[in-house]
């Protein structure tokens, strides 16, 4: 990493460094997303199975109960029976007296590798422990995955499991999902399985595993609305409900339906070709045309009413201690307002 780089890089650095490199002496992984850092710290571990660690030489401390000047003490000590030892430092926010690390990091022992894990966001990055860190290439950001980098992750994840997917498909796996990467992996296990030896994963293998699992997604709630069928989106948003997608999914994913149902005549009116406009409006090419069709059954008086909905429903999931399944029967009940 460049020294005058005044942020970290991604976590995901550290994972693909890993692919033509010794890991480093040592790695400091900040920010919320544990699932990111669990994931690191894997792979870490699995590029040393070959140094053949005993048990002895792998230990875990804590920040809420273990000082700072005695991990340093172990890491500086050989290992007891193998080539390498590894440590991990966790709650590393907890740690009062930092100043003893930046002595380390400048000559870390080699034979150790060392896996400081701070849970949230650092404010100040120009205090001379994260200025010595950044200098020396050892701290790494694991911020939540959101949008372009979370479906980056997907097609990376896709291809470390010897599978390809499209930017597009990615996308869709997203929109049925949610942003939980622990969920979105779990859902691409299930994807692999069912297309077996196939290595390229289309949007009819992501929508025939979520068929199969005989749930509801929420493109098929979007296309009930698309077709103002009041009986089917009712039947399934609860439906939704009862298998875990709670009313702010269901809400944010309405909220960008309807956005791009705002979106697209302008594009329709330019002439803009489909697939050009399919990818400013970040869907898939397939799902443009239906897209198009309900623009023709939605006014743009009845757009701002549904934007207000939206806005309503999302203040009250915020404000309120109103149940979920009122808020989206309300919420439908007034996008529908015109099928009777």
């Amino acid at each position: 990493m460049s020294k005058t780089q005044n942020r970290p890089p991604y976590i995901s650095e550290a994972a693909k460094n890993l692919e033509k490199n010794e890991p480093l002496p040592v790695y400091y992984f900040y920010g919320e997303d544990s699932f990111l850092v669990d994931e690191a710290v894997k792979k870490i571990l699995k590029k040393l199975e070959s140094y053949e660690i005993s048990e002895f030489d792998k230990e875990t401390f804590y920040g809420s109960d273990a000082k700072l000047v005695d991990v340093l003490d172990v890491a500086s000590a050989f290992p007891f029976s193998s080539q390498k030892k590894i440590i991990i430092f966790k709650e590393f926010e907890k740690v009062r007296d930092k100043k003893n690390l930046v002595n380390y990091l400048k000559s870390p022992a080699e034979f150790t590798v060392l896996i400081l894990i701070h849970n949230g966001e650092i404010r100040d990055f120009n205090s001379a422990l994260y200025k010595t860190l950044l200098n020396e290439g050892f701290i790494y950001s694991a911020k939540e995955l959101k949008g372009k980098y979370l479906i980056s992750w997907i097609v990376d994840y896709c291809l470390s499991n010897g599978k390809s997917i499209s930017e597009e498909n990615a996308q869709a796996v997203v929109d049925l999902i949610g942003d939980s990467k622990s969920l979105i992996e779990g859902q691409l296990a299930k994807i692999f399985a069912y297309i077996s030896d196939k290595t390229s994963i289309e949007l009819e293998d992501i929508l025939n595993v979520s068929s199969e699992l005989k749930e509801f997604n929420i493109f098929n709630l979007e296309d009930a609305i698309s077709k103002k069928d009041r009986k089917n989106a009712f039947r399934i948003a609860y439906n939704l409900l009862s298998h875990g997608k709670d009313q702010i999914y269901i809400i944010s994913m309405l909220t960008r339906y309807f956005t791009i149902l705002t979106r697209i005549k302008e594009l329709a009116d330019k002439r803009v070709p489909p697939r050009e406009a399919s990818r400013s409006l970040g869907v898939s090419e397939r799902f443009y045309y239906n897209y198009l069709n309900a623009r023709k059954l939605y006014s743009e008086k009845d757009l701002f009413r549904i934007s207000r909905a939206l806005y309503t429903a999302d203040l009250l999931t915020k404000t309120t201690s109103t149940d979920e399944k009122t808020v989206i029967t309300v919420l439908l009940t007034e996008i529908l307002l015109n099928n009777d």
